[in-house]
This record gives C-alpha cells, structure tokens and sequence, in this order.
C-alpha cells in the first residue's frame, strides 16, 4: 500500500513539473513580441505585434555591435524613432517579459518631395529632391475621374530623380507621387500632387495649293476630341471662332473668306475632356494668289534656277499667252518668256515628296522696255 501512495506521488509530481514548464514555455513564446518597422515622416516607426501592458525596451544597435536601450513603454504596440540620420542603416529589437524579439534592420529614407511637374516634349515632366542613400525611385499615379481619386499604380522605377519620358494625354486630371527606394528599404509615399497635361501644340496657315483660300493646319493633341478655330484680319487684334472641327475629320481647314493682299492671323484651341488649351503659336500670313512674283520686260526671259528648285514638274502652263508664254525644258528645267505688257499667271506642276499633285504659281508682271 506504501508503495503504490510513492508511485502515485512521483507521477503527481512529475506531472506537475511538465506541465508547469510547458506553461513556461507556452508564456514564454507568448511574451515574444514580432517586430515591423518602416520608415515615416518624422523617422523610423517601430510597430509590434500586440499591445504589451508591461515595458518594452526597444534596443537599437550602436557601432559596436552591441544593442542599446533607446526607449522603454508600456501599453502601446508602436514608437516612432526620431534621433535617426538620412542614409544610415539602423537594427533594432525589442525585449518584453525577458524575450528579445525579431532583428529588423532598415536604411533611413526621408520622404521625397515633389518640387516640378509640367509639360514636356515627351508629354509630361516630373521631379524631386533627391533623398540621402536612396538608390531608386518609384512614380506612382491614378486618375480623378468625377472628382474621385482612383487607385494608385507604380508607372516607372527610376535612377535619377526626375521622369520626363512618360507620356500622357490632355485633359485628364491625375495625381502622382514618389518613394525612395534602396534594396528592401522604402521611405514614406511623398505627397500626392495634381496634374492635368496640357500638350503644346502649334498651328500653320499656308496659302491653298488651288490659290483659292488659305489653308490652315495644326497638330494633333492627345486625348483631344474637339479644335477650334480663331481668325482675326488685318491688324484687328479680335479673334472670332470661324470653325470647329472633331477629331474624325483632318486636322486642317480650308478659309476661303480671305481677299487679296489682306493679312490674316490664325489660332486653334483643342478641347481635351475639360480642359481647353490654346496652340503654342498664332500664325500670320498675308493672303496671295501666287508664291512669287516676277517682274519682266517684253522680250525678256526667266530660266529655271540650276538645280531647279522644284522636282518632278509634270506641267507647266501660263494664263495668257499673249502676255507670257511658259515652256517645260528637259529634266526639270523651264523657262518663262515675256511676249507683251500685261500680267499673267504661270503654274508649274509637279509632285510634292512624290506624293502627290501641287502647283507652284508664279505672278508675272510684263512692262514694254
């Protein structure tokens, strides 16, 4: 009977110390807290994985290897390291109920700040100040749409601290923002700036190749579905909205509400979502009904330039013979003879770039000698 009261005892026993080490251990794995960190604002934020009602010591390590208290709390689960340097590396840990937690180690990254974003040849430019041991940088945008931000995407990863090589469209808001980047290290986003594209574009006015008008061009804008256009004559400095011209059509118009010898000037306003914007340039041209004049005396001849300084001439006719009589020579020679006093037109046909039909007028003025 004694013997069987010892055994029961030692099993007592026994089974009292296993459980009350593996409660031990079960606290002990309990107590340990998992450390984040990640760079803010004002320095690096420690974070940990539940709130510890008793001190934390967060150590971070010195110069010599060896981990240094730098703060203690209790019942939080966060603390924001402040006395850091931009570029440096730091490590820390955190010891609660006597267990050290993980080591996180970090490369302090301040927070980028945007400093330019505007128009560029490639579309848009963007850039900022460089941060200390950064060795990247992310641009990251989203779009607005009805005055609601949408989600942010990453665009281009990029070495130096400007972009000037993305492409946008006109007229649609955006925002943007950066982060610095050096191996796992990330600084905090920087803040987010509004930015609507307004691409530069520029207008031409030519006299018409049929010498019945003034032909005025411009350049296609991205993300723009309507153009219009403005006219002011002579040295009127109004402008009046002579044409709107839609995206499906050529980005051109044929003004034949023009006179001889009157000036005419010309500007266009590409409509892109809202946004209206105004071509770079006014083009101005005096309105002709032949590129150049030639002033002649009965009996006189003009001969084409050597090189000519037109190609491919097909033809070469005058409106008045009486007046001046035009004659294609071999190769794209020609001549212009002046037979009797009076004015007439001479057209020299010929392919522009070998593609298409043009003519060339000359105005030929004959005097009696």
């Amino acid at each position: 009977m004694l013997k069987k009261s010892i055994t029961f005892l030692l099993t007592v026993v026994i089974f009292c110390a296993l459980f009350t080490s593996a409660v031990a251990v079960s606290g002990s794995a309990a107590a340990k807290l998992k450390l984040k960190l990640k760079n803010v604002d004002k320095g690096v934020k420690l974070s940990w994985s539940k709130k510890a009602n008793k001190t934390v010591k967060i150590q971070r390590k010195t110069k010599n290897g060896k981990f240094k208290t730098i703060k203690s709390i209790s019942g939080k689960k966060s603390f924001t390291d402040k006395s850091v340097s931009a570029g440096k590396t730091y490590t820390y840990r955190l010891i609660y109920n006597g267990a050290a937690s993980n080591k996180k180690k970090l490369t302090r990254l301040t927070t980028p700040v945007i400093g330019l974003i505007g128009n560029d040849d490639e579309g848009m430019r963007i850039s900022w100040k460089k941060v200390k041991g950064a060795k990247k940088y992310e641009v990251y945008k989203t779009e607005i749409t009805d005055n609601k931000t949408g989600k942010y995407t990453k665009i281009k990863t990029v070495k130096t601290n400007e972009l000037a090589e993305y492409t946008e469209s006109s007229g649609q808001p955006r925002k943007y923002k950066i982060r610095a980047v050096s191996g796992k290290s990330k600084s905090a986003f920087s803040k987010a700036k509004k930015y609507t594209h307004k691409e530069n574009f520029f207008v031409s006015a030519a006299v018409s190749s049929g010498y019945n008008g003034i032909t005025v061009s411009w350049d296609e804008v991205k993300g723009a579905s309507e153009y219009y256009l403005y006219k002011a004559v002579g040295s009127e400095k109004s402008f009046l909205k002579i044409a709107e011209v839609t995206k499906a059509r050529s980005l051109l118009y044929e003004d034949k509400d023009v006179e001889v010898g009157t000036n005419y000037s010309y500007y266009v306003i590409a409509k892109a979502g809202k946004t209206l914007i105004k071509s770079a340039n006014i083009s101005s041209i005096e309105y002709k009904d032949y590129i150049q004049k030639i002033d002649l005396k009965v009996g006189e001849v003009f001969k084409s330039p050597v090189p000519s300084d037109l190609e491919d001439i097909s033809n070469i006719t005058s409106t008045d013979e009486k007046v001046a009589a035009a004659k294609k020579l071999s190769g794209n020679a020609y001549e212009i003879t002046a037979v009797g006093a009076g004015e007439a037109y001479v057209n020299i046909e010929y392919k522009a770039g070998g593609e298409y039909n043009a003519v060339y007028r000359y105005k030929i003025v004959v005097v009696d000698n």
